[in-house]
């Protein structure tokens, strides 16, 4: 795998992109991948879109570094910049794949990164929840889409949940079992 911001972005150093000097740059790459998978005659529409869209996802991080000098917790801020990432990727796709009547790489890949993104944000959400609903919500999603990464995770939160009920409890059950037979079967 060849070294990016993209690359830093999702494995371990996401937190930078809270400045938004590496956030411009990530998004541009994120654009170029996208920019692939757009035919020629389309191209000039989906650069437009992707200005204001990289425009507004600026401005979003701007404003959170703002507001972040306030009172606000880590887990906030984190979310805070997930959320404008994921947001801007899933926006990518979903023009990448609209301007396009075949399946090109541009959208393969960034259907990959955006699943990457959201693993990372199920993990952070199961760590440091924001309340009991999207504890629970998160745990479904490890019964549906967790693999053998977030196993060990999983079992370390399920030994002190941040919350506890019958449901967390099967949910927890449900999610191992179904992790293990994915990935051991």
């Amino acid at each position: 795998m060849r070294h990016t911001s993209s690359n830093d972005a999702m494995y371990g150093g996401w937190q930078n992109l809270v400045d938004p000097r590496s956030a411009a740059r990530y998004f541009s790459e994120l654009a170029l991948i996208g920019e692939a998978g757009v035919p020629p005659a389309r191209r000039e529409q989906f650069e437009l879109q992707v200005s204001e869209l990289q425009k507004q996802s600026l401005d979003t991080l701007r404003r959170q570094q703002r507001v972040a000098q306030r009172n606000t917790t880590e887990r906030e801020r984190a979310y805070a910049t997930l959320n404008v990432i994921t947001g801007y990727i899933s926006s990518l796709h979903k023009w990448v794949r609209s301007s396009s009547s075949v399946e090109s790489t541009g959208v393969a890949e960034l259907r990959r990164i955006r699943a990457e993104w959201e693993r990372i944000v199920r993990r952070l959400a199961l760590q440091q929840p924001v309340d009991q609903e999207d504890f629970e919500e998160t745990l479904r999603w490890m019964l549906g889409r967790g693999d053998v990464e977030e196993l060990d995770l999983l079992r370390a939160v399920r030994a002190n949940p941040p919350f506890v009920s019958e449901t967390i409890s099967r949910l927890f059950e449900r999610a191992d079992e179904n992790i293990c037979r994915r990935v051991y079967d």
